[in-house]
């Protein structure tokens, strides 16, 4: 098993290596960094999607030209700066510029790398989904959700175990702020700008959708899920602020199975509405 996961791992590896630079000092390595200027724009257009080798219809021909142009016009100064990084430097210690302006930019390729999985990943639930069969909300509210908040509950769990309770409670509720805020914020604001009247386009934010035949309000059964897990998570932020407020700002062991008894439920029926009442979402 291990050595399988090695044919995956390893080729990822070596293109996440030398496609996005170091940002630590004691990871200076002379050759990845001279490397990496020639490597890097032609793997951020990729990761971004710029590039489309699969389609051959007209814009993705015209943008893979311009963007293979652009990759070209940029290897040049690449070049120089990998010259100059390989023959300059010290092999056993990078400059403390080009280390800090590799630390911004490796922010720059990771927010790319992260992109570009969650794409991969999007595509392999659908994928899934159309091979089971099951409604794409039941995966996005158990497989993509629980996914997703993994690395956030292991880190949560070690901080919690080593004494750090107050950190741990402050990133429970600052991760899915940003998410909340900062992800669906940004989405919405780029399909807004995307549309031909960006300045008057809005987002439909409503339980009932117009019927053009019947020229009335209809309830739209598709936004009960988001509706059920705003309410939850409004309830939730309710619940701790009345633990918090009544046990002097102390977390009660009593929240945390309340909390847990919530996720239950909602959860519950949720998945039953999914499979029952919309079987063809």
């Amino acid at each position: 098993m291990n050595t399988l996961f090695k044919f995956i791992s390893v080729p990822l590896t070596f293109l996440r290596d030398y496609s996005c630079p170091m940002a630590e000092r004691e990871a200076w390595n002379r050759n990845r960094a001279a490397i990496l200027p020639v490597t890097m724009p032609f793997a951020f257009f990729a990761l971004s999607g710029k590039f489309d080798f699969f389609s051959g219809d007209e814009d993705a021909i015209s943008s893979n030209k311009f963007y293979g142009a652009l990759t070209g016009i940029l290897l040049i100064p690449g070049l120089i700066i990998a010259i100059l990084i390989r023959f300059k430097t010290k092999a056993s210690s990078g400059p403390g510029l080009l280390i800090s302006t590799y630390a911004i930019i490796s922010f720059v390729m990771s927010i790319a790398w992260i992109s570009f999985t969650s794409d991969c990943i999007i595509d392999l639930l659908r994928l899934f989904g159309f091979i089971t069969n099951l409604p794409r909300p039941l995966l996005a509210l158990t497989i993509l959700s629980w996914g997703n908040c993994l690395g956030d509950l292991t880190a949560d769990l070690a901080m919690t175990k080593k004494g750090f309770a107050e950190m741990a409670i402050t990133g429970t509720l600052a991760g899915p702020i940003f998410n909340i805020l900062v992800g669906m914020g940004l989405a919405n604001a780029l399909n807004i700008f995307n549309s031909p009247k960006p300045f008057e386009a809005t987002i439909r934010l409503s339980i009932y959708k117009y019927d053009v035949e019947a020229e009335k309000l209809v309830f739209d059964e598709q936004s009960v899920l988001p509706l059920v897990m705003i309410l939850a998570q409004l309830a939730a932020l309710i619940c701790l602020l009345a633990n918090a407020m009544k046990n002097e700002y102390n977390i009660h062991f009593n929240f945390n199975l309340l909390n847990t008894f919530m996720y239950c439920v909602v959860v519950i029926f949720l998945v039953s509405y999914s499979i029952i009442v919309q079987p063809d979402l």
